[in-house]
């Protein structure tokens, strides 16, 4: 196809400068990048990474180390590493990556945002949190001078810096930036945080952005709200609520939300020993549908 015959003339074009007496080695640098990305499409991982590699030697040999240029390549190499889940060499090319950018572009640039925050997905990566979220504090500052309140890419850094406290334990502080994302309007964030606030038994609070959730059409939302509401931890059971926020989550084929709602008109829920109106031809159709999902 295309791709292999781009590899052929890409290979055709290497050689021909190569035989050149004193061939431009940036020129050469450019044609092995060009290789590594068709290597990469034709799913040839080993060839890309040894042409990504033969470009970063010969950059590093020929232009200044805080060159942009070689902090792409050190970028270029972060990414197929990653894909090779080799996590410790795209860690240590994407800090590389950084280094640069930050003695040589501004604060504002996307390029020094892109890759502080591949740093920290990298460490993430490798099960070090504690170096992930220095990191995001990192990319949430940055992308706190730029950017206004309700972006997209903030609230994601919000929703980052949050999933970094999650995995060190530190609810509180997680529940602080979830709060944030949620105030954005991320629904993910509200479900999250209402979760979170059920957990620590701030039921109200925690069930007020359940709703606002669901009222954005997130299924995860109806779904945890009707499974609470199915509960009697905090509140009193609310069996119409329950019922109808595992309805609006099934009618998105929420798998779980049809289990329980075939265990519960079998009267069968282990929430909810005594159900007054068992239906079960209504049973089966959600405990069908649930098994096929």
């Amino acid at each position: 196809g295309s791709a292999r015959e781009g590899l052929d003339k890409q290979l055709k074009a290497l050689r021909i400068l190569e035989r050149q007496p004193r061939p431009d080695p940036l020129a050469l640098a450019s044609i092995r990048t060009d290789l590594a990305t068709i290597c990469r499409s034709l799913g040839d991982m080993p060839g890309c990474l040894n042409h990504l590699l033969t470009a970063l030697k010969l950059r590093e040999d020929n232009i200044p180390a805080e060159h942009p240029t070689l902090a792409q390549a050190h970028h270029n190499l972060g990414v197929a590493c990653c894909e090779t889940n080799n996590w410790h060499a795209s860690r240590d090319h994407y800090l590389k990556c950084l280094q640069i950018y930050r003695r040589t572009l501004p604060g504002s640039d996307p390029r020094l945002l892109r890759s502080c925050s591949d740093v920290a997905a990298a460490y993430r990566r490798l099960g070090d949190h504690e170096t992930a979220l220095e990191y995001y504090l990192q990319y949430l500052e940055l992308q706190r001078e730029i950017l206004p309140e309700y972006h997209a890419d903030l609230i994601g850094a919000y929703c980052r810096v949050a999933e970094a406290y999650g995995a060190l334990g530190v609810s509180t502080a997680q529940m602080v930036y979830l709060d944030k994302a949620a105030r954005s309007g991320d629904r993910e964030s509200m479900r999250r945080l209402g979760i979170a606030l059920i957990r620590t038994q701030a039921y109200r609070d925690g069930c007020q952005w359940l709703q606002r959730a669901v009222e954005m059409n997130d299924p995860d939302a109806a779904y945890a709200l009707g499974t609470f509401c199915l509960s009697n931890d905090g509140l009193p059971r609310d069996l119409n609520r329950a019922i109808r926020m595992l309805e609006l989550a099934a009618a998105r084929d929420h798998g779980q939300a049809h289990r329980h709602l075939g265990m519960l008109f079998l009267g069968v829920h282990p929430r909810v020993p005594v159900y007054p109106d068992i239906d079960s031809s209504r049973a089966l159709k959600h405990l069908y549908r649930a098994r096929e999902l």
